[in-house]
């Protein structure tokens, strides 16, 4: 499952909203991982968010920081997962994607629904 985990794509709960939504555009996904000092401390999914971000629009207002939308204590998958508990935890929440930690909490990336169902899809059947 390595080659899905993207490392890269996380904020920090004192960036700014504006931050976390340039981020989001920029790789395309619509939730991050919120990581402070290597340690996962919540997700941002843009529900979160999206109906402030419209008044905000309308009102001239400012957004504030990540930790004020995050969800904090997000479900999670634990690093070296088998690729059977990380599809059956896809399929039982309505989650897109999943934050991947250690057993310290330390983060190691975020699997998205679509990078599963990818590589799934490719993979030959007699490799399960």
């Amino acid at each position: 499952m390595k080659e899905i985990i993207k490392e890269n794509i996380f904020v920090s709960s004192q960036d700014h909203l504006e931050l976390a939504i340039t981020f989001m555009n920029l790789h395309k996904v619509t939730g991050l991982a919120v990581v402070d000092n290597g340690k996962l401390v919540g997700v941002l999914s843009a529900k979160d968010f999206l109906k402030t971000l419209v008044s905000s629009k309308y009102l001239n207002g400012h957004l504030g920081k990540v930790e004020d939308y995050m969800i904090k204590n997000p479900k999670t998958i634990p690093e070296g997962a088998a690729t059977h508990s990380i599809v059956d935890q896809f399929v039982s929440d309505r989650f897109h994607y999943y934050p991947v930690v250690d057993s310290n909490n330390n983060y190691r990336g975020t699997i998205y629904r679509p990078e599963l169902l990818k590589l799934l899809s490719e993979t030959p059947q007699t490799t399960w």
